[in-house]
């Protein structure tokens, strides 16, 4: 999975210790630029200007927005 934005990044040692794989964007064109495409994307709050550019690179791969507040009721 791949970790873009701080709150994305963040979650990056309970992905580990949930046996999942997960990658910290790095630089430009980010990680796996050239490789195999993530089996997910994770962007935080505030990064869904990045959406139109990750579809464009992976147009399979799910996005998965991170919301700032949770607005569903239980």
């Amino acid at each position: 999975m791949l970790l873009v934005g701080p709150d994305a990044e963040a979650l990056f040692p309970r992905l580990e210790a949930s046996g999942y794989r997960g990658l910290r964007e790095e630089g430009e064109g980010g990680a796996n630029a050239a490789g195999t495409p993530p089996d997910a994307v994770i962007l935080s709050p505030g990064c869904e200007g990045r959406v139109a550019e990750l579809r464009q690179r992976w147009a399979d791969v799910p996005l998965l927005l991170g919301v700032k507040a949770d607005t569903v009721e239980g």
